[in-house]
């Protein structure tokens, strides 16, 4: 549940999850977006303990349970858009501006993928920087509603990216040696960036919903590869005055 206010693309704003209130999960996440006509960018950090799912190794699929994988994580990206006079991020995502007429840009853009996760006794270490370009497009089929969809592939041009784990000794009273392996980097590593929002204005009230997904991908398959999906959707409703 969250409150913002935003002013020519520039916003704040305050998020709680409810179910943190509760007390039924530990994770926590902050998130610090600014959107220009001309740039703008994200900052996610996400803390989690009560990540659950399915995890693969050799081919085999195996349960991973609730409390036995946590991660920590920084992601940043950036974009430049060149049609600025026209085209405008802001009127999707913040609702600062309104767009009257259709229109799509060309971006540049770059990327930052951090993370530090801990399964059953290895820590993988992430840390990928990307650059790309890509394609945004707003279409107003009418005075009151606007659609968006883009694009930001980057291909990672550094990594640094390893393994630690303790090592198994004979004497149990011995300090088990920690063992690093640097990851393999395999191309193309990417980090994608997506973006979709419909907005619905009448009067001086809007209403509707923006999604932002995050893909990146790091590591050999042959040896040791993570994959990262991350979904953030919001729906809305506001005025302006």
């Amino acid at each position: 549940l969250s409150m913002a206010v935003a002013y020519r693309g520039v916003g704040l704003g305050l998020a709680v999850n409810p179910a943190k209130l509760a007390g039924k999960n530990r994770d926590y996440e902050f998130n610090l977006n600014s959107y220009s006509n001309r740039y703008g960018f994200d900052v996610v950090y996400l803390s989690s303990k009560t990540f659950h799912g399915h995890q693969q190794v050799g081919g085999n699929e195996t349960d991973v349970h609730k409390g036995d994988i946590s991660q920590q994580a920084l992601n940043l990206n950036f974009y430049y858009a060149f049609n600025h006079r026209k085209f405008s991020f802001p009127a999707a995502f913040s609702q600062s501006y309104i767009q009257k007429r259709s229109a799509g840009s060309f971006m540049v853009g770059a990327s930052f993928d951090g993370s530090k996760t801990k399964v059953k006794g290895m820590t993988i270490r992430l840390n990928e920087l990307a650059v790309g370009a890509g394609y945004a497009y707003n279409l107003v089929p009418s005075s009151h509603l606007l659609f968006h969809l883009s694009a930001l592939p980057t291909i990672t041009v550094y990594s640094h990216d390893y393994t630690k784990m303790k090592a198994e000794t004979v004497e149990s009273e011995a300090e088990s040696p920690t063992i690093r392996n640097s990851m393999k980097y395999h191309f193309p590593s990417a980090i994608i960036t997506s973006r979709a929002a419909a907005v619905y204005s009448w009067r001086n009230k809007f209403a509707g919903a923006t999604a932002v997904y995050n893909y990146s991908v790091a590591g050999d398959e042959d040896h040791l590869q993570v994959r990262r999906n991350k979904w953030r959707v919001r729906m809305f409703f506001g005025f302006r005055f």
